[in-house]
């Protein structure tokens, strides 16, 4: 079982496949398993990676779990990318994974390539995410100009054909 420490907690991953880097993040408190088909998918042409953050899946419990959680998951996922040194990563988030994978791009930019983010709220806007981060985050138009360089990046429209839920 593939983990490794975080401010001296084990966090789980699971693994597959060789390529450029793309992590998958499950919304809030679900695990990484329910994205196994994901990364049965994505594991031909990337290195397909999915995460459970603290407290949840295989990783370490903790309690009281952080008030600002968005924040802390994304510090759990660039350590992640940092601990597997494969170069910045893409991001592909559902629901609250998407959110995380917004705040890891504001807050960790040299860590991601790319955020592809599905079903989240619609009023997350560049401004609101860099107040959101617990380090000095980019400013509001280097956010814009992150999130506008990421709007580029596509390998997300045969996943959403394929998705399904836990």
């Amino acid at each position: 079982m593939p983990k490794f420490t975080y401010q001296e907690n084990q966090l789980f991953y699971r693994r597959q496949g060789n390529g450029p880097l793309l992590v998958i993040l499950p919304g809030n408190t679900a695990s990484s398993i329910c994205h196994q088909a994901e990364l049965d998918y994505f594991s031909d042409s990337f290195t397909a990676v999915a995460l459970d953050y603290l407290g949840t899946g295989l990783s370490d419990r903790i309690s009281p779990m952080p008030d600002n959680w968005f924040a802390s998951c994304a510090n759990q996922v660039a350590a992640l990318i940092e601990h597997l040194a494969l170069g910045p990563a893409i991001l592909l988030g559902t629901s609250g994974g998407a959110v995380v994978a917004l705040n890891c791009a504001a807050m960790h930019p040299d860590k991601v390539r790319a955020v592809i983010a599905d079903s989240f709220t619609p009023t997350l806007t560049p401004q609101m995410l860099s107040k959101t981060s617990l380090r000095n985050g980019p400013s509001p138009r280097k956010t814009r100009q992150l999130f506008g360089n990421m709007r580029r990046a596509r390998i997300g429209s045969r996943w959403l054909k394929r998705t399904r839920r836990c």
